[in-house]
């Protein structure tokens, strides 16, 4: 679901920005500019702990790979920070989203064609490069890689340019939402986690989360000013509650297991509590000035 949210807001604000091959630079440019600094803020994060837990550093050639966020086009599976291989995921999606967003804007069927071939390409995955018979965890350099996750993305985009001129009532949206909790739900899987990743599984779960962001994105409901306000601020939060979670809790753990204060709740609320601060103040002072930063450069640039 973050790959297709990712897909859809691209689409939402780039749909008519990308139209040549300096848009398209100005474009992956200002990603940079989002995505890196609170990224280095986290793999120092990640390298000081490693310093206090005395294990070897990465090889300077995987620093240099993090730190430029080439390690997704290269090895996805040379991340340092935890869940950082998505962010790597998200680089080589958005170097391909000024191709994709000049195919539907050519035609609307020359993108989806796009969207069926990267499904095709999940399907190969899901059906020959996984295999049932092994875990996840042995096989997670193959899932990982952008190719297995593309069609996400790009349904994304799909999901806008096919539904973005459609209005569905209330019953509409409320049958969509329950068919794909359902879906969610309801489904029987058991065992190792490679099961909801292959096989006809992995197509009712996808059809499951892609529906699930169509209920929400064709929503007519309107919430309460305060809940509104509030969702809309943890959302602006979401790339630092992501990447600083695992350092935070990691830290917090250590603390705690020194003290001899092992309480998993406890430890779990304390993450949280810090992970809302150190998120609200990066994004104040650090993720939103060098957006600010990265919005004038582009400016000076393209004038």
């Amino acid at each position: 679901m973050f790959f297709v949210l990712s897909g859809l807001s691209m689409a939402y604000v780039y749909c008519d920005r990308l139209h040549d091959v300096r848009s398209g630079a100005n474009f992956f440019l200002r990603r940079l500019f989002r995505i890196l600094p609170l990224l280095w803020v986290a793999i120092i994060g990640a390298l000081l702990l490693i310093r206090i837990e005395s294990e070897s550093y990465p090889s300077f050639a995987r620093l240099a790979l993090n730190a430029t966020t080439l390690f997704g086009f290269i090895r996805p599976d040379a991340y340092i920070n935890v869940g950082a291989w998505s962010i790597g995921n998200e680089m080589v999606y958005y170097s391909l989203t000024p191709l994709i967003i000049f195919l539907y804007n050519r035609k609307i069927i020359f993108g989806n064609i796009f969207f069926a071939l990267t499904a095709g390409v999940a399907v190969l995955f899901s059906t020959h490069m996984l295999s049932g018979n092994q875990s996840l965890g042995a096989q997670w350099s193959i899932y990982i890689n952008p190719f297995n996750n593309l069609f996400f993305f790009c349904s994304g985009l799909a999901v806008y340019y096919n539904l973005r001129s459609i209005n569905w009532g209330i019953r509409t949206q409320i049958t969509l939402l329950c068919i794909s909790v359902s879906l969610l739900l309801f489904i029987p899987v058991t065992g190792d986690q490679i099961n909801i990743v292959t096989g006809i599984d992995r197509v009712f779960f996808s059809c499951a989360s892609i529906l699930l962001v169509v209920a929400f994105y064709k929503n007519s409901i309107l919430l309460p000013d305060k809940l509104s306000n509030s969702l809309e601020k943890i959302g602006i939060l979401t790339y630092g509650i992501y990447l600083l979670h695992p350092i935070i809790y990691k830290s917090v753990f250590l603390i705690m297991k020194r003290g001899e204060h092992r309480n998993s709740f406890l430890i779990m609320i304390i993450t949280i509590v810090i992970t809302l601060l150190a998120s609200s103040f990066s994004y104040r002072y650090i993720e939103a000035p060098f957006m600010r930063f990265g919005k004038k450069l582009m400016r000076q640039w393209t004038s």
